[in-house]
């Protein structure tokens, strides 16, 4: 697995940062690329950008299958606030 800014390795875990912006937090889901195809998440009603999402089983395949953390990062200009 080729490292970049947007997947991490952690033993047979992969880690996925999923930069979102303040118009992307009315989605309903989001998409990430994965060796499996894109995959389809759902964002909870309400997320904790400090705690990652979990989806079991679709991490790095050895002999053990990990999990696929997502860590939601909240990333945006403030002057798209609208009071």
């Amino acid at each position: 697995m080729k490292k970049d800014f947007t997947w991490e390795k952690l033993g047979d875990d992969l880690i996925y940062y999923n930069v979102v912006d303040y118009k992307g937090l009315s989605n309903e889901s989001f998409e990430i690329p994965h060796p499996d195809g894109k995959l389809s998440i759902k964002y909870p009603l309400q997320f904790d950008t400090l705690t990652p999402l979990r989806i079991k089983g679709k991490g790095y395949k050895r002999e053990r299958v990990g999990d696929l953390y997502v860590k939601n990062v909240v990333k945006f200009n403030r002057d798209e606030i609208s009071n």
